[in-house]
């Protein structure tokens, strides 16, 4: 009998350490138009904390371990490390000019930064926090992506119609990929061998093969219905997001209010998902269960059952505050008060 019940026990007690490992895990919001992170369970999407930072967080990024957030403000310039720990800004530094969506390199000792509102890139140190250089590049730069390898490190230049591509061991930009219009974000296959890319006027994406420095493919999904008027900045589609081992895109569209499903393996369009208005950037559950989308003009989070493709809850925020860039991270224990 004793032995009957030794392997069933031993794989109950495993599946529960996976499961403690999955859990563990928080979802971080920028509320990007006014001055708040927050910080809500990523399984019960109840709201946890919230940490005053600097007005507009733009960029959003964090530490391997969840242990430190860095932010970047679109209004002072600042670049923020929020450490998770206290909840507070442990340091700042000026970067300049309307910085945005920020990327660390594979190493986790810098961050990249682009300024879209100085046509360059700031590299910058994270431990000690300093700025160490700025590298020019196509006008607008906009998003920044680290490829799967570390090898290389991606920037949509928004109002510059190409792909700036940064050599991080060199700090210095190698080469760009022209595209037919500006590049908004962008999306790299685990596998390193592909970007895809969303762009201003384009209801959709294209495909990139980085290392041949081509577009190989256009792919529309839709067109601006009569009588609507054109969206803000000449975003159709802003955020791109790789789903169930790279199988599905899933892809903002920004005029209709949906998450547009793709398979990549032929690039058709298999399901819409409706959510609320303008989504905004995507983050997923490791666990691979739930995507999150926030919609910027809602002023809320949407959870997304992988399976069903069903939203499962909106986390409500105040009218007017904007959630904007979101991430998924390891959970850290606050040793402070909330505050």
């Amino acid at each position: 009998m004793h032995h009957r019940f030794v392997v069933p026990v031993a794989l109950l007690v495993t599946s529960l350490a996976v499961t403690a490992q999955q859990r563990d895990v928080t979802l971080w919001v920028t509320l990007g138009d006014i001055d708040q992170l927050v910080e809500v369970d990523a399984f019960s999407f109840k709201e946890i904390r919230r940490i005053t930072v600097d007005p507009k967080p733009h960029g959003l990024s964090a530490s391997a371990d969840g242990s430190k957030i860095y932010l970047a403000s679109d209004r002072t310039g600042n670049f923020q490390v929020v450490d998770v720990r206290t909840g507070r800004v442990t340091s700042q530094i000026p970067l300049g000019k309307d910085p945005n969506q920020m990327t660390l390199t594979k190493d986790g000792r810098f961050a990249y930064v682009p300024m879209r509102g100085e046509d360059q890139v700031a590299v910058v140190q994270l431990d000690p926090l300093k700025l160490i250089k700025k590298i020019p590049t196509p006008k607008g730069p906009h998003d920044a992506y680290t490829g799967s390898g570390g090898r290389r490190i991606y920037v949509g230049a928004q109002y510059g119609n190409a792909i700036a591509v940064i050599d991080p061991d060199a700090q210095s930009m190698v080469e760009t990929i022209e595209t037919a219009d500006g590049v908004r974000p962008m999306q790299p296959t685990s596998d390193g061998k592909l970007l895809y890319a969303a762009l201003s006027n384009l209801l959709g994406f294209v495909v990139v093969d980085p290392w041949k420095r081509t577009v190989t493919q256009r792919v529309e999904l839709g067109t601006l219905p009569d009588g609507i008027p054109e969206p803000y900045l000449e975003t159709w589609t802003h955020a791109l997001q790789l789903v169930n081992n790279d199988q599905e895109l899933w892809v903002t569209d920004c005029i209709n209010d949906l998450v547009r499903i793709v398979r990549t393996s032929d690039l058709k369009e298999i399901a819409q998902i409706r959510v609320g208005h303008f989504p905004h950037w995507f983050t997923m559950r490791p666990d691979g269960k739930v995507v999150f989308v926030s919609l910027w003009y809602s002023d809320a989070v949407a959870a997304i059952d992988v399976e069903s493709r069903k939203v499962l809850t909106n986390m409500q925020f105040a009218r007017g505050s904007g959630p904007k860039r979101i991430l998924v991270t390891p959970k850290v224990a606050a040793t402070t008060s909330q505050q």
